[in-house]
């Protein structure tokens, strides 16, 4: 007994000590991964630029990019949640507002390029003219006419890149930081329009988590009675089962039809609530999809100055071709009407969508 008892324990305690040696690897392992993933989140890749949160812009994270939509997606603003794609909508106003600054700020950029270059060329040719040209006296006064014009025109491109930036880049610049408060997650005016799209959807979104529920529970009810009916046709025709056995088949039976009746007036009374309370839904909805449609459209109103505003400042020759151009640019201008954007999306996401509303259904 007592070298049994002596057996055991060293037994018991090289167990002990296995599992103590295998916890302490785990141990290690796991702070070894710990490790590598707190060095993996400080790790600074070459060349990456490390965000400035103290000048958060939206534009510089992935929260605020560019959505574009189209009629094709066939999505009904009735849905729970849909007004996600109207609230993107409003998001979308800033970044098409800080896109039209880089495509100004780029043709300012042009200009001023331009300008440059005819300076260079006109100061080249000029210095030609006065130290190496063996041309006459009187046929130079043709050459520098050419090199004049290009200077006149040299200030007349820089002025314009001047003006570009002033007004249409610089108006755009302030009307954003006055019109989009941002935040590290989300602007201001969607976080409201959010909240009360949120509220106005609330009653409606619990019943339809209602309606699901009674859907389910009376589609349950109709496979409880299509099995309750199996067993007790089943016990009928065989004789093995007692007559207790087939009344409580019989019973059970019956129970389960009472709650098949149960569960559907529960569902067609949901469905009835629902109906009754649709109007007043399509009315919340409506007035805040009302809001986010006169934001839109102060920002076509406000997209479409700037296009005037630079056409007025881009006519800046006389030539034919160039009034072409510019009375062709008007035109467009003149054409952009706000309420067929308006009209558009309230067709293929607005209120006018072919709304999905909760029907009664029975199971296939």
């Amino acid at each position: 007994m007592p070298f049994a008892f002596l057996k055991s324990l060293n037994c018991a305690s090289g167990r002990s000590t296995q599992i103590t040696k295998r916890t302490r690897k785990a141990n290690q392992k796991s702070a070894a991964r710990r490790s590598q993933e707190v060095n993996a989140d400080a790790q600074i890749v070459p060349g990456q630029e490390i965000p400035n949160f103290s000048t958060f812009s939206p534009d510089e994270s992935n929260n605020f990019i560019e959505r574009q939509f189209s009629s094709d997606e066939h999505i009904s603003f009735w849905d729970i949640g849909n007004y996600k794609y109207t609230l993107k909508r409003c998001d979308n106003g800033y970044v098409l507002g800080d896109k039209l600054v880089d495509l100004l700020s780029e043709r300012a950029k042009i200009e001023e390029d331009y300008s440059k270059s005819l300076k260079q060329w006109s100061k080249k040719w000029n210095g030609y003219l006065d130290k190496n040209s063996s041309e006459a006296e009187e046929a130079k006064r043709g050459w520098r006419g050419l090199l004049e014009v290009a200077n006149q025109s040299a200030d007349v491109h820089l002025d314009l890149c001047k003006k570009l930036i002033n007004d249409p880049v610089q108006k755009i610049k302030d009307w954003l930081k006055l019109r989009y408060e941002k935040n590290f997650f989300n602007f201001k005016q969607t976080k409201e329009f959010e909240n009360e799209f949120e509220i106005a959807e609330k009653s409606w979104a619990e019943l339809c988590d209602k309606l699901k529920k009674c859907k389910k529970e009376y589609f349950d009810a109709i496979q409880t009675v299509e099995q309750s009916s199996k067993n007790l046709t089943m016990a009928e025709s065989n004789p093995k089962y007692t007559l207790d056995q087939r009344n409580r088949l019989e019973e059970k039976a019956k129970r389960a039809k009472e709650e098949e009746e149960k569960a559907r007036r529960l569902y067609q009374d949901t469905l009835t609530e629902m109906d009754l309370y649709k109007p007043r839904h399509i009315s919340k909805m409506s007035e805040v999809f009302e809001k986010t449609q006169n934001f839109e459209l102060e920002r076509i109103i406000f997209f479409k100055q700037i296009f005037l505003k630079c056409h007025e400042l881009l006519q800046i020759h006389n030539d034919e071709t160039f009034e072409d151009i510019f009375d062709n640019f008007l035109q467009k201008v003149n054409l952009i009407n706000p309420e067929n954007d308006l009209d558009w999306w309230a067709k293929n996401f607005g209120v006018e969508t072919r709304a999905n509303w909760p029907s009664f259904e029975e199971p296939n």
